[in-house]
């Protein structure tokens, strides 16, 4: 045992852990600490040693309950980045279906884009390869205009 007038001498210690089994590194510890020191001899050795191992736990709990939020904070930006870009890609494909305005002073819809002047208008409809004009259903009436291509659906039937 050291006295207090004499200087403190370092010791290195070497034990195997068996994570099973962790009170039987534990006791080992504290046989050198009493085996090197008075320090178990003091009244307030219990309280101490009892006062590392719930600061050692709260440690562990704090940096546990620290990854954990850190997880949970990871996952919801994850999550919103998904919401974000599936976001966008709505924005975009809803920005595809509105009607544009062209150059023609008219405007390029989902099916067909249209032009005017003042005095004509010109109907642009996306013609299937290989169409030939007899295979083209082109009505127009006051309050009507159907263009349709045979075997396919209208573009327009209005």
């Amino acid at each position: 045992m050291t006295s207090p007038s004499s200087q403190p001498q370092t010791l290195s210690f070497s034990a195997k852990f068996d994570p099973s089994n962790p009170l039987e590194f534990l006791s080992k510890a504290f046989k050198l600490v009493a085996q090197r020191s008075n320090f178990l001899e003091k009244n307030t050795a219990e309280k101490e040693i009892v006062l590392a191992a719930r600061t050692a736990k709260e440690t562990v709990l704090n940096e546990k309950k620290d990854r954990q939020v850190k997880t949970t904070e990871e996952k919801k930006k994850v999550a919103l980045a998904v919401v974000e870009k599936k976001d966008k890609e709505v924005e975009t494909n809803e920005d595809k279906k509105k009607p544009q305005q062209n150059d023609g002073n008219g405007m390029d819809l989902e099916n067909y884009s249209w032009q005017q002047t003042t005095t004509e208008i010109i109907i642009i409809p996306p013609v299937p390869a290989g169409m030939k004009s007899e295979n083209i259903d082109l009505t127009i009436k006051e309050n009507l205009l159907k263009i349709k291509f045979r075997g396919h659906s209208p573009i327009i039937n209005d």
